[in-house]
Parts: structure tokens; C-alpha cells; sequence
């Protein structure tokens, strides 16, 4: 019954990995200076881009300006995957989950920090 929950945490663990060597890759290149273009590697971004774009077509101009950057979705990916990280961290030391409810004061204790 599990499964399909274990395989997206697998999948989201995949992109923690993928997405840090990616940018630790794109970091070291920017710093070492020796930059260059890949055709390839550009049209496979501008699939990327095109699929977004036309995936929210129906929604109208705001969804699509949205969609066209794909830095929002970026973005967003890399914010999932610190909380992935985050929540891993606290599960291997056992740390206790902690729980803001409503009608309680938000301070740092109530959010777990």
C-alpha cells in the first residue's frame, strides 16, 4: 500500500542528489571561467520551457507568463527538496515532530526551531 509513497521519497531523494551536482556543477563552471554554449543542451531547455508553457495554455496570459521562466517552478523544486532534507534530518536523529495549532502563539518552539 506503501510503495507508490516510498518511490516518490526515492524520487525526491534522486533530486536532492541531481540538483546539487547540477549546481555545484554549474558554480564550478561559472568559476573556472570556461563557459560554453551546447546547442543540445539548450534545446532541450526550450522543450522544457514549451512543455510548461503549454501545459497551462488554458489559463490565460497570467498562467502562461508564469509557466514561461521556469525559474518560479526552480524555485519551488529546490524549496521542496530542503524540506525533504530538513525532514530526513530530523527522522535520522529522532527528532519529535512539533505542531503549530491554531489558537497557540507562533513562536520558534511552537514551529520546532
Amino acid at each position: 500500500m506503501t510503495l507508490r509513497y516510498w518511490g516518490q521519497q526515492a524520487g525526491i531523494a534522486f533530486g536532492v542528489v541531481a540538483m546539487f551536482l547540477y549546481l555545484l556543477l554549474m558554480t564550478l563552471t561559472a568559476v573556472i571561467g570556461e563557459w560554453q554554449w551546447q546547442p543540445f543542451w539548450i534545446a532541450v531547455g526550450c522543450v522544457f520551457v514549451l512543455e510548461r508553457t503549454v501545459t497551462v495554455w488554458a489559463g490565460g496570459w497570467s498562467d502562461r507568463t508564469l509557466a514561461f521562466p521556469l525559474v518560479v517552478e526552480l524555485a519551488y523544486d529546490i524549496f521542496i527538496q530542503v524540506v525533504f532534507v530538513r525532514c530526513l534530518a530530523d527522522f535520522l536523529t529522532r527528532r519529535p515532530p512539533r505542531w503549530h495549532h491554531p489558537g497557540e502563539p507562533w513562536t520558534d518552539t511552537a514551529a520546532g526551531l
